[in-house]
């Protein structure tokens, strides 16, 4: 009985498939200005189709010890694999298997004249720090360790006060 068992894990092992988790290829977060401390955030996330799916993403808003929570609303996701002639996206057909890339794109509208973020203001906030991450970064992107994927921008609204415009993108 015992090595009917150990035959049975053993045939079973060979249909075994190794789950990806380093589907973080890169990230974009810029910023416009909409109007008097209102900013849109718009971030560009870029995703190794042979990986897992990108369910969405959230992250936090700090300044100083204050922090907030947001999740950004998903606007759209494209294939952007740069493909030759008689070749594929794994995007589009068998995920693993060749080379996929996609761009997904999220928005943010922040009043930083509401609260929470007037009342950070009130006490002194300047640098507002908008960040997200997430596991796991791309394994073939070889300019660092392997480790966990992150991407930020920041806007110091004291700054932007100081200017005519009081407005920044």
């Amino acid at each position: 009985m015992k090595k009917t068992i150990l035959l049975l894990l053993g045939i079973l092992c060979l249909f075994v498939h190794n789950a990806k988790a380093d589907h973080m290829m890169g990230a974009d977060i810029k910023y416009e200005c909409l109007g008097k401390e209102k900013y849109k955030f718009t971030f560009k996330v870029y995703r190794d189709c042979t990986g897992i799916a990108l369910p969405g993403i959230w992250g936090n808003i700090t300044c100083k010890t204050n922090t907030a929570s947001f999740t950004p609303t998903k606007k759209g996701v494209r294939d952007i694999t740069p493909t030759c002639a008689g070749s594929f996206s794994s995007c589009k057909s068998n995920p693993t298997v060749g080379i996929g890339v996609e761009e997904h794109t999220f928005e943010l509208i922040v009043d930083f004249s509401k609260a929470p973020y007037s009342n950070w203001r009130k006490n002194g906030c300047c640098e507002f720090k908008i960040g997200w991450g997430q596991c796991c970064r791309n394994i073939d992107i070889t300019t660092m360790a392997y480790s966990n994927f992150y991407a930020d921008a920041m806007v110091n609204l004291c700054n932007i006060d100081k200017t005519k415009k009081k407005c920044n993108d």
